[in-house]
This record gives structure tokens, C-alpha cells and sequence, in this order.
């Protein structure tokens, strides 16, 4: 085991360093400034109509905080050939071979654009069963702008639902590391770990891949032909919608391995919690009365609604005597 894959077991990130020369990063800086100079639209649109929408076609989202072009693989040669040229570099490949499995699959590839003065991105999980790639598009030595990981939450035997709280970087500088580094470093990242983006006045572009392991689930864009034809052959194998995946409902599918199975866990413990997700806390742990409280906090929004507990809850506060 090399010591990139055991970071990232220990403390659910790693910081892989440079994969890109100085003028491949130049080269990337200057198509992902182009594609993100595309027209631009409402960032909520993408949350409502085009995540949960087969169709694969390159779209800029923009709010006060970022700018994000989804689906950007096939929109640029010089784009395209520098993500393979990342995607199979040895130590990127091995690491994630080596978590994921031979036969994962990539969801989406994004650029995305911090816009300053934007107050970051609250901390969170992404679906269980995958691996997040962090590539710097801008020079990012400090974590103004820069995604934020927790160490090692991805060992902790509760989700960052049951919290129950909007845990937001600036507040927790002091526990979180970021994806510093100069412009063509890659980080990857289980997406068990609690991360999000710190806040930051100046703009800082990075691009963001998510990948899943055999037997996960995710809603895939079909990319045409004239896409995949295009592409490093490697690259078009994980975004194939013709091959190791099987299609469920709507455009959600699972993966599957060469010889069509949804069920090859990873090899150690460790992997398949970080993975595979939380198990049954401890007895009278307090991560079990944690999650104890984050039911019933659940089953009291679920049998008011949000708006009659929130009147009950200011009805509880007026009441209460002036200190």
C-alpha cells in the first residue's frame, strides 16, 4: 500500500501534489476560463431540471457564490485531452483503483469558479460508493476559496445529517484542512467525508470529478458517441453509459463489473465503511444518542412541517422569562 492510499484511508483525503506541467496548466487555465465564459444560468435551475436529467450537454450555472459548468468533457479538444492526461496519471489511477475497485465509473466532471466575496459552502456528505477528485486550476496557497475536509470524519459511525446543523467552514477553521496548492495539484476525497468550501475574497477555479464503485448508484448523463470517440479511451470507458452500469428508474443507474455484478465490496474493513457507509453506532455511545436525536428531530418536521415548528418553537422562546 503506497503511502498516498493509506493517507486517504487514515484521514479521508489526500493531497496528491502535481500531476499537470506548467504548460499543460497554462493550456487548462485558458479552455476553462472559455468554457466558463459561456452563457449563464440560474445555478437552481441545475438543482430542479438538469441533475436528475439524462441528457448530456455542457451548461453554466451562476449564483452570488459560484459559477459551474457541468458536463464539459466534449466541448474542447485541449480541455478534453488534459483530463485524460490526469485521469490516467499513474499515481491518480493506482490511488483510485485501489479503493474503487478496477471498474469505477465517473458521474460528472464540473468546473467550478469561486466567485469573491462568497461565503463558502456548508459542510456535508455526497452519495455513498464514490471518490471526489480535486484538481486547482488557480495557484490556491491559502484556503481562502479552497475545499474544506474534516480529518477523518469519514471514520465517525453517524451521517452529517443527523447533526441536524448547518456546520459552515469559517467557523471551523481550526479543525478542517483545505485543497491548498499551486494550479494542476490533485486531491481526492471520499465523499463519506464531511467537506464543503471555505469562504474567500478573490475568485478561484478548480475542477471537481465524482466517481463510483461497483455497486453504487448515481444519475447519470448519457454522453453521445461523438463524444466518447473523442476522448482518451480510458476516459470514455468511465463515462459510457453503454457499459458497466445497469439502468434503474429514470436516469438513475448502479455499476456493475465486467462480469455484470453490482456486489464486489473493497477488499479491507476499513474501505468498505469509508465507502459503503455507517454502520449500527455503539451501544450507549454518543454517537448513538446522536443519531437518537436526529430522529426524532426528523419524525417532528416530517408531523408539523417545517413552518408550524418553527411558530412552535418562537412560541417557546416569547414565553420564556426576560433575563
Amino acid at each position: 500500500m503506497t503511502s498516498a492510499i493509506a493517507d486517504l484511508i487514515d484521514k479521508g483525503y489526500v493531497k496528491l501534489g502535481p500531476v499537470l506541467t506548467p504548460e499543460d496548466v497554462a493550456v487548462l487555465r485558458e479552455e476553462s476560463g472559455r468554457l466558463l465564459a459561456e452563457p449563464k444560468i440560474p445555478y437552481a435551475e441545475y438543482q430542479a431540471h438538469h441533475k436528475h436529467d439524462p441528457t448530456y450537454r455542457m451548461r453554466v450555472y451562476a449564483n452570488r457564490d459560484w459559477t459551474v459548468a457541468v458536463d464539459v468533457i466534449g466541448w474542447s479538444r485541449r480541455f478534453d485531452d488534459l483530463m485524460g492526461k490526469v485521469l490516467t496519471h499513474p499515481t491518480v489511477r493506482e490511488t483510485m483503483a485501489a479503493v474503487l475497485g478496477p471498474d469505477y465509473k465517473l458521474w460528472q466532471l464540473n468546473i467550478r469558479r469561486h466567485e469573491p466575496g462568497s461565503l463558502g459552502q456548508p459542510l456535508h456528505q455526497d452519495a455513498p460508493g464514490g471518490l471526489g477528485l480535486s484538481l486547482l486550476v488557480s495557484d490556491t496557497p491559502k484556503v481562502d476559496g479552497a475545499t474544506a475536509f474534516l480529518p477523518r470524519s469519514h471514520r465517525w459511525p453517524v451521517e452529517y445529517h443527523d447533526v441536524g446543523l448547518t456546520l459552515r467552514p469559517a467557523k471551523l477553521r481550526r479543525l478542517l484542512d483545505g485543497a491548498t496548492g499551486q494550479a494542476g495539484d490533485v486531491s481526492l476525497f471520499f465523499n463519506r467525508t464531511w467537506h464543503g468550501r471555505f469562504p474567500g475574497d478573490l475568485p478561484a477555479t478548480a475542477i471537481l470529478a465524482s466517481f463510483f464503485c461497483v455497486g453504487s448508484k448515481y444519475p447519470i448523463h448519457e454522453p453521445p458517441n461523438a463524444v466518447l470517440e473523442n476522448v482518451h479511451p480510458e476516459l470514455a470507458r468511465m463515462l459510457d453509459a453503454r457499459r458497466g452500469v445497469r439502468h434503474l428508474h429514470g436516469n438513475e443507474v448502479v455499476v456493475v463489473s465486467d462480469d455484470g455484478s453490482s456486489s464486489k465490496p473493497p477488499a479491507i474493513e476499513d474501505l468498505r465503511f469509508a465507502i459503503g457507509g455507517s454502520g449500527p453506532a455503539p451501544t450507549l455511545s454518543p454517537w448513538r444518542i446522536l443519531r437518537g436525536l436526529s430522529r426524532a428531530r426528523h419524525m417532528a418536521v416530517r408531523t408539523l412541517g417545517k413552518e408550524r415548528l418553527k411558530l412552535l418553537r418562537d412560541a417557546v422562546r416569547a414565553r420564556r422569562p426576560d433575563s
